[in-house]
């Protein structure tokens, strides 16, 4: 009876703005990609080096135009994998006609997509000394982007900007434009001010907008959680929000739409929510908030969130 309840709720609320958590909001039309791309240079000597990693399992229909998207952010300092899984798809041949701009690829069997990005990161996060470069420091940042999904026009720009701007920041997200599986435009994330543990009960940070400084990376175990295959990034959000509270830093969602997300069929968030995402889901409310809650508390912390982005999504609206 509560599902329905707070079903209904949501369909009410999705033209009034409580559209997070909603993929397909109207009918597709031709994307409006904002572009944060900047021609003036950061004022830093030495501006932050950016680890970024692409796990990959037979998405090749949508691979390339991400590994393009990542290469024509035109940022200093980018160290970019992509690690398929042993695709029998056209993924391995996107990767091959970019090789030269990677730092590190493979394409060969795996543990899964946290394991495919752990592996990324150790690959990127050394010396790089055939290369000549320097080694990743604490203060350096971290992401990744999954095969599916795309980077807007100078979002790495913005996001080391703002990092630069802001040393007590560890982690940042931002605002999400939703694709579909031909590149139109079918919904808008507009993300609220961040809340302190707001993302506890339910996970609505944009995985693609997402990142965060090595030392909080670190400071928070340095690596995903392998045992899960869902919901590994809210698992690793929670993980590096408290890490940056204990150090004293903080969370910040930067207001601007940094990513594009791409709803589709084979994508694990449609696939696998059913199968693998809701005993996942509720292994991390368990980890994090405790047992005991019941699906009625459980529900009004989440639309709490929810709300709360109504106000963020009308203030977008009135400034364009």
């Amino acid at each position: 009876m509560s599902s329905l309840f707070f079903n209904l709720i949501k369909r009410i609320g999705c033209p009034i703005g409580m559209r997070l958590g909603t993929f397909r909001q109207y009918q597709p039309r031709t994307p409006d990609l904002p572009d944060h791309s900047t021609s003036d240079t950061l004022a830093c000597d030495n501006p932050l080096r950016i680890a970024l990693v692409t796990p990959c399992l037979n998405q090749g229909r949508f691979l390339d135009e991400a590994i393009k998207g990542v290469l024509g952010q035109g940022v200093d300092g980018l160290r970019y994998a992509v690690v398929d899984g042993g695709s029998n798809d056209e993924s391995p041949a996107h990767i091959q006609n970019h090789a030269d701009d990677l730092h590190w690829w493979c394409s060969e069997g795996d543990d899964g997509q946290s394991h495919a990005i752990n592996v990324g990161f150790a690959n990127l996060l050394g010396t790089c000394a055939d290369r000549g470069e320097p080694e990743f420091g604490p203060m350096d940042l971290m992401g990744w982007l999954n095969a599916d999904d795309r980077l807007l026009p100078g979002a790495l720009d913005a996001v080391v900007r703002f990092f630069e701007k802001y040393p007590k920041v560890d982690v940042v997200y931002g605002h999400r434009i939703v694709l579909d599986e031909n590149g139109m435009e079918v919904g808008r994330w507009v993300t609220p001010v961040h809340h302190p543990r707001s993302t506890h009960w339910g996970h609505y940070v944009p995985q693609e907008t997402m990142f965060w400084r090595r030392r909080v990376w670190e400071a928070a175990g340095g690596q995903v959680d392998e045992s899960l295959h869902f919901a590994m990034d809210w698992d690793l959000f929670i993980r590096l929000e408290q890490a940056a509270m204990d150090a004293g830093h903080r969370v910040e969602r930067i207001d601007r739409f940094l990513g594009g997300f791409t709803t589709h069929s084979a994508q694990k968030s449609v696939a696998s929510k059913e199968q693998i995402g809701r005993a996942e889901f509720a292994t991390i409310r368990d980890r994090y908030c405790g047992r005991g809650w019941t699906t009625l508390r459980r529900r009004l912390q989440t639309y709490w969130l929810l709300t709360r982005s109504i106000g963020s999504w009308w203030r977008w609206r009135l400034s364009g």
